[in-house]
């Protein structure tokens, strides 16, 4: 799965080079996946509030192939979560940042690309922290270098 949005029909999922339409809810079908590994959506937003001190679009790890960055509210119409791990690179345009996934799929956002960075460095930290268990409440306590 490369990404999530929300569209006019549900949620549409880019996942090897097609999109799929499915009539659900966006956090319904995010809480639906993160049940299927054991907790809910709002379990793992709470847990990494308390533990990494994120206050807002919290990224959600929903497992080893999985780990999702809204950029923008899941609440709001145009939400779109990028899964981390399906990411190749990324490259700043005018206004805007275009993704290129590991299945040669591409999807062009409306976000800055120091923001998206910062995005997915604080997604790297937080891995670094559950694979060597380095967990320090609210602190960071390693950045690995974007690629």
């Amino acid at each position: 799965m490369n990404y999530i949005k929300r569209s006019n029909t549900g949620v549409e999922i880019g996942i090897n080079k097609n999109i799929v339409q499915m009539d659900i809810g966006l956090v319904k079908y995010i809480n639906d996946l993160c049940l299927e590994y054991g907790s809910t959506l709002e379990g793992r937003i709470k847990s990494f509030k308390k533990n990494y001190g994120i206050l807002n679009n919290t990224p959600i790890l929903v497992n080893n192939q999985i780990a999702l960055i809204p950029l923008k509210s899941i609440r709001k119409y145009d939400s779109v979560l990028i899964n981390y791990f399906e990411v190749f690179r990324i490259e700043k345009m005018e206004g805007n940042v275009l993704i290129y996934y590991h299945d040669n799929m591409t999807l062009e956002v409306d976000i800055s690309f120091t923001l998206l960075t910062k995005k997915m460095k604080l997604i790297e930290d937080i891995l670094f922290n559950i694979k060597y268990k380095t967990l320090s409440t609210k602190k960071k306590v390693f950045t690995l270098p974007l690629y």
